[in-house]
């Protein structure tokens, strides 16, 4: 005899309820006023499973019970200047960077440029941080749709 399907749905809703996953974007595109490293406020809650990942002050704050993250992202910039660097970064805490794409861009100028960042997995403990950094020239200017600019952290364990 098989188990009843209602067995599988508790499975099902259990599994989710397990899961953890936030992304988050910017509300608005950025030109670039200065050159240099830039945070990038992260205000934009794009989508969201459970309650151990949360934004505040434009980054992804970790919850209690929290050890493993894998993160990622996009980053999606129109190019004003070419010629030059584009990069874009997550960085643990300030201090620690964790996933980093380079370009060196020399094509045409009013171009969209993409960087992914593939998914890396971190160490992290309740009250850890992960903020999203950008490299650019000056009126580059950072594209703000949910399918262009984002990055998702995940828990593991």
């Amino acid at each position: 005899m098989s188990k009843p399907k209602i067995f599988d749905l508790i499975k099902r809703v259990k599994t989710l309820e397990d899961k953890n996953i936030i992304t988050t974007g910017i509300s608005n595109g950025i030109t670039v006023s200065s050159g240099g490293d830039t945070i990038m406020l992260l205000d934009k809650q794009i989508a969201r499973v459970g309650n151990k990942l949360t934004i505040s002050n434009g980054k992804v704050v970790i919850g209690k019970g929290v050890n493993h993250v894998l993160v990622s992202g996009k980053f999606n910039v129109n190019v004003a200047v070419t010629n030059r660097a584009k990069n874009f970064y997550l960085r643990k805490n300030g201090d620690t960077n964790i996933a980093y794409a380079m370009t060196f861009y020399s094509g045409s100028a009013n171009a969209n440029l993409s960087e992914t960042l593939s998914p890396a997995l971190i160490e992290v403990e309740e009250g850890d941080y992960i903020e999203a950094l950008y490299y650019l020239t000056p009126t580059d200017y950072i594209m703000n749709q949910s399918e262009r600019t984002y990055i998702t952290v995940e828990v593991v364990e």
